[in-house]
């Protein structure tokens, strides 16, 4: 084989590394992305929830006290 083209060779396996490589990055920087974005939905999910637990510990609270106020006037009387 001549120089030429074993270097030839060596210049078309490194070009066709660096592309594959290439592809690996673009590839896991969409995973990537894609995880972020069900983080997000996760999060989001959870706030809602949160949410929701402290409105119904609000109205438990709130029917809680107007039993007991009930409970006390039933006592008077």
């Amino acid at each position: 084989m001549q120089t030429s083209t074993i270097i030839l060779i060596v210049v078309a396996v490194v070009v066709v590394l660096a592309v594959i490589a290439f592809v690996a990055s673009r590839g896991k920087g969409r995973r990537v992305e894609a995880q972020r974005e069900r983080a997000a939905g996760i999060r989001e999910e959870a706030r809602e929830h949160d949410q929701e637990l402290r409105e119904r510990e609000a109205a438990a609270t709130e029917a809680q006290a107007r039993s007991q106020m009930a409970r006390a006037e039933a006592q008077r009387a």
